[in-house]
């Protein structure tokens, strides 16, 4: 950081004009202010000793940022101190062009928009520039100025969810990159999708979202990585529309997403989107649910009433074969004793001694009963 006194703003302006007789950049290099904010509240008077410190702040700024793309700086002492920050985006391979065409721009905001204004943040697409009378560099907080936008162009409502979640996670794979693998704590990159998304005005189809992410590069990893963070939590509600473009803008750290590429260089991160999910199946009308429903109904009944018909039958089927064996099997049994008692008359009279009365024990319903003896056994006969 560099201090330095009202005593010394004619040199540092002298060093700024002959630094912008040797670059002096085309119509087309020349930066596009972005937005700025005057914080009303405090102010300075014109030719004021304050006044002075904020012009040698400045030409400070650019003369050091020219060297490196970053500057801080203290101008002044007592109530008329002035801290300020001036940063040329990574993306930027010459720092005098960064400084003469960028930064050098910063007056014309500081006593022009915001003259008299004691606290003024200034953002251009290629740098950003900020003075106070508060010391704001030795506790860096992101949250005390911050510029959003969006572009008026947008994805269509059913693809905006998917657009977001893609456009978040390019921006968190570009701010790992430029905290953990950069020094300059900056990356750029893109994310391609095969499908695509079509815009609602142009009706053309984007395949590429770009983007971008910067830290102030005195930034370790830790802190840096967390500030953009703070930035990413912000983006599904600022850009739940789907919008196709927006940046948020802030002193620390910063992030830019585009269709179109808006860097220089080539990107550092490459990726692809990962292809939408296949939508549910669509629910059938309560008419056909109700119509498959029956079916099924009337099919697990039909399996029931057969399965018991078939058991049914089987079982009619064992009775009948075991009942007729059964029946065979008496008529057998009664078709052999009458055969067994069947004697011819020859027999009958030598077993009864010529049916003599002797022999006969009484009279039955079938005629006389008479005692039978022969060899070994006796038998009673009619």
């Amino acid at each position: 950081m560099d201090i330095l006194s009202a005593s010394t703003a004619s040199v540092v302006l002298l060093l700024l004009s002959s630094l912008c007789s040797l670059v002096t950049p085309s119509a087309g290099a020349r930066a596009e202010l972005v937005t700025w904010e005057c914080n009303n509240g405090t102010y300075y008077s014109e030719n004021s000793t304050y006044q002075s410190n904020v012009r040698t702040l400045l030409a400070s700024l650019a003369a050091n940022a020219s060297r490196s793309l970053f500057a801080t700086a203290v101008v002044g002492a007592g109530p008329d101190t002035v801290w300020g920050l001036g940063l040329c985006r990574g993306d930027a391979t010459n720092g005098t062009e960064c400084a003469s065409s960028c930064l050098a721009l910063a007056p014309e905001v500081a006593f022009g928009r915001c003259m008299g204004v004691m606290d003024v943040s200034i953002f251009y697409d290629r740098c950003t520039v900020r003075y106070s009378f508060r010391d704001f560099l030795t506790n860096p907080d992101n949250g005390q100025v911050q510029a959003k936008g969006a572009s008026d162009d947008s994805v269509p409502p059913s693809d905006a969810g998917r657009f977001v979640a893609i456009m978040v996670n390019l921006v968190a794979a570009l701010a790992d990159w430029a905290a953990f693998n950069t020094t300059s704590r900056y990356a750029a990159g893109v994310m391609v999708s095969d499908q695509g998304f079509p815009v609602t005005t142009s009706k053309e189809v984007v395949h590429n979202i770009n983007g971008m992410v910067q830290c102030t590069p005195d930034q370790a990893p830790g802190p840096c990585r967390a500030c953009l963070q703070g930035l990413i939590d912000e983006m599904p509600a600022l850009f739940f529309n789907g919008n196709v473009g927006g940046r948020i803008l802030a002193i620390w750290c910063s992030l830019r997403f585009e269709t179109h590429e808006f860097y220089d260089g080539s990107p550092a991160v490459k990726l692809a989107a990962p292809r939408p999910t296949p939508p549910p199946p669509s629910a059938l009308p309560s008419s056909t649910r109700d119509g498959i429903r029956w079916r099924q109904h009337a099919a697990t009944v039909s399996a029931v009433v057969l399965g018991v018909a078939v058991i049914l039958m089987s079982l009619s089927m064992i009775f009948l074969w075991r009942n007729k064996a059964t029946t065979q099997l008496s008529y057998q049994e009664d078709d052999e004793d009458p055969e067994s008692l069947l004697f011819d008359l020859p027999t009958l009279r030598q077993a009864t001694d010529n049916f003599a009365e002797e022999n006969k024990l009484g009279h039955g319903g079938f005629g006389a009963v008479y005692k039978v003896c022969t060899i070994g056994t006796c038998r009673t006969d009619t």
